[in-house]
């Protein structure tokens, strides 16, 4: 089935999504998506080896054949070193780093000219490039995540704590504290100061509602968000320092490089 989907999918025209980025548009393209997305990167490469080892003449493209035409060495100790290039462009629709980063071994090896050493280490560069710029980028969302976390764990005590909630009354709210008898349980102590931390969570509660409908009004209107635009400004950095390999295959190998990702 993969293969006639793989074959189906050369034959087939490929329209853009809102990244600019083609998508294949066929009946099974979201089962085959979701079966990408659910599969570990090594039984892709399994499966697709399978399918290779049943060439029938015209079908793929031999090892020799693949070599002349990618102009240079095919390294057999790489993951998807033996896959065809249509094969493996149908792999590079889902986002799997190996088949990005064998696609831009490619590429780097077809442009330069070069041997498959100097092409791993250019490649090596762009990588440690990218994975710098977004380890700066970055930053905003780990401040964030932090805040989020830090409200987290500061709203739960101080609306159910009876030590918490009387400090912060004395010091920021100086409403009148109710008897001792009314403040026993942790329902009692809730009742109480929910009278100052409805508005403060409501209000909260609103401006997040309202930051989200703006998120999706920004898509809807054309604009990129933070996340996607920091992934436009490391791509266009790699672009201009290496303006001779294909966009469309620095775009995946860009949108595939997370910052947990330490190893080549």
């Amino acid at each position: 089935m993969l293969r006639r989907f793989s074959i189906c999918a050369g034959r087939m025209p490929i329209k853009h999504n809102f990244r600019g980025r083609p998508a294949l548009h066929l009946p099974m393209v979201n089962v085959m998506q979701r079966r990408f997305y659910a599969l570990y990167e090594t039984d892709v490469v399994r499966i697709f080896g399978a399918i290779r080892g049943k060439d029938t003449p015209g079908s793929f493209k031999t090892a020799e054949q693949e070599k002349n035409r990618e102009g240079g060495v095919v390294d057999q100790n790489r993951p998807l070193g033996k896959l065809p290039s249509e094969d493996l462009y149908t792999l590079c629709q889902a986002p799997i780093w190996n088949a990005h980063k064998e696609q831009m071994i490619r590429e780097i090896m077809k442009k330069d000219s070069t041997n498959e050493i100097n092409a791993k280490l250019r490649c090596r560069e762009m990588f440690e490039q990218v994975r710098y710029l977004r380890k700066i980028q970055q930053t905003p969302f780990i401040m964030g995540l932090g805040a989020w976390l830090g409200a987290a764990y500061w709203a739960v005590p101080n609306t159910f704590g009876l030590h918490t909630t009387l400090n912060f009354n004395e010091n920021y709210v100086t409403t009148q504290v109710p008897q001792p008898e009314d403040l026993e349980t942790v329902f009692e102590v809730g009742t109480w100061s929910w009278a100052w931390m409805e508005p403060m969570t409501g209000t909260f509660t609103f401006v997040i509602c309202c930051l989200q409908m703006s998120k999706m009004l920004l898509r809807k209107s054309g604009y990129n968000t933070w996340g996607e635009f920091c992934t436009k400004m490391r791509l266009n950095s790699l672009k201009k320092k290496y303006p001779q390999y294909h966009s469309h295959f620095m775009e995946g190998f860009v949108e595939t490089i997370t910052v947990h990702k330490r190893r080549f």
